[in-house]
């Protein structure tokens, strides 16, 4: 057990210092977000710290871990995070909250906690925070802590499993939930690796009560908040194995772009159609101003997953970009007969990507690519015979880019679309776009 007083008895609790704030998001009602309409309907909101990662070391392990640490190159690390719920009306309280966490770079989280209680895995006396953040650890372990008098336990999920961890808190009939939250988690990472990152997100449950009438309003974040925070040095007994070559993850902007009904062509056409989206979205990439060889790609066929340089001005590439593949687009149909001709579907995202071993890894590669192969976007571009391409942008994407109009960027040319895919626990809210084709008249393939 920690030494520090627990969050009902802390008196002194400091303040959480706005250099260690990840992010002050709002909670959306979800219904309206997921569907559609032009506004949201802001119910409450948060603040989240940003994670504190510290070292565990060979005397806190069980003998098992201390192997693992040894032979195959692993680094465990204790992970706090925390947050606190905005307060609520008298007539509203929080019924409900679940807090989930995913991570980048193979990190598997071992043991799971929302109170200040040890993990199996650790034998030795139980940590707390570094000193040197000390202030910011103290905020944060004050959040971890036994269920209320209104509350049942807490239930942890994704313990060993890479696709997200976290966990739910219910309030007992009747009752209501506390405003502060912290997680503890004991996480496996390969040696090497320089920082924590990946992605939260919150979502709540608000019960409102007026005039003797119930209702419940589900809320939640637009979208995940990322972070990247440098993990401490692990200082292993002995010479380390080799570090991992990735580099360091950073917030990227992604676009993938796939060639619709493609198995329609043979071989030599395949083989051309290749070529020219290859041709499209260099020029388009080239028309925003972004340098070539500072793109990462996979390509797939019919198909081409791309990772923008970090630092880019969005405001500018995006417009840019959207601008550059119609005309790309005009050019490579040009001349070519309704079976010949291009048409794509392009989504972008943002988010925290590294570069992995085999390819790229990130909640936004995986976020774009759904959304590229997603049922609204499909529709879209087939609704639309006439139109060359369809776009799609990730709601954080067209509040921060398109909804302000920059370059010559009309949000009202975009409709939001909801992408749910529940046997994959993914929902997204898109926003498309599928502008009139700029193609010249066609004409017959001799």
């Amino acid at each position: 057990m920690n030494d520090l007083p627990s969050a009902d008895l802390l008196e002194d609790e400091p303040e959480l210092d706005a250099r260690d704030v990840l992010s002050r998001p709002d909670l959306f009602l979800t219904e309206r977000f997921l569907g559609t309409g032009d506004q949201w309907s802001r119910q409450s909101g948060a603040v989240m710290a940003r994670p504190l990662a510290y070292v565990v070391p060979d005397e806190w392990l069980s003998p098992a871990l201390r192997g693992r640490r040894r032979s195959l190159g692993i680094d465990y690390y204790g992970v706090l995070f925390a947050f606190d719920l905005e307060g609520l009306p008298a007539e509203r309280r929080y019924t409900r909250v679940r807090f989930e966490v995913r991570l980048i770079d193979e990190a598997t989280p071992l043991s799971v906690r929302a109170d200040d209680g040890a993990w199996d895995e650790v034998t030795g006396p139980w940590p707390a925070p570094p000193a040197t953040d000390a202030r910011r650890g103290r905020w944060m372990w004050s959040r971890l802590r036994r269920s209320g008098p209104g509350e049942e336990e807490p239930e942890v999920f994704g313990i060993r499993r890479t696709d997200g961890f976290g966990y739910t808190v219910t309030a007992r009939q009747g009752g209501a939930l506390r405003r502060r939250y912290g997680l503890h988690a004991l996480v496996e990472l390969p040696v090497g690796i320089p920082d924590l990152a990946g992605s939260a997100s919150l979502t709540t449950e608000i019960t409102r009560t007026r005039r003797q009438r119930t209702n419940v309003l589900p809320t939640g974040l637009s979208t995940p908040e990322t972070f990247s925070e440098p993990l401490p040095v692990t200082g292993h007994d002995g010479p380390p194995p080799a570090p991992s070559p990735r580099a360091r993850a950073a917030v990227r902007l992604c676009v993938s772009a796939d060639i619709e009904k493609y198995s329609r062509f043979d071989d030599n056409e395949q083989e051309a159609a290749q070529a020219r989206l290859v041709r499209v979205l260099e020029g388009a990439r080239r028309r925003a101003g972004v340098a070539e060889a500072e793109v990462g790609c996979q390509r797939s066929g019919d198909g081409q997953f791309a990772i923008l340089p970090p630092g880019i001005d969005e405001t500018v590439v995006i417009p840019e970009l959207i601008r550059g593949l119609r005309i790309e687009l005009k050019d490579a149909n040009a001349g070519l007969d309704d079976h010949h001709r291009l048409r794509l579907r392009v989504a972008l995202c943002r988010g925290i990507i590294r570069e992995a071993a085999n390819g790229y890894v990130g909640a936004a590669s995986i976020a774009v690519n759904r959304v590229l192969d997603s049922r609204p976007l499909r529709d879209a571009l087939a609704g639309d015979r006439s139109a060359d391409i369809a776009f799609a942008v990730t709601d954080s994407l067209y509040r921060e880019v398109v909804v302000h109009g920059y370059e010559d960027l009309m949000p009202s040319d975009f409709r939001q679309a909801a992408v749910v895919i529940p046997e994959k626990q993914f929902s997204e809210t898109a926003w498309l776009f599928v502008p009139p084709a700029l193609r010249a008249a066609s004409l017959p393939v001799s």
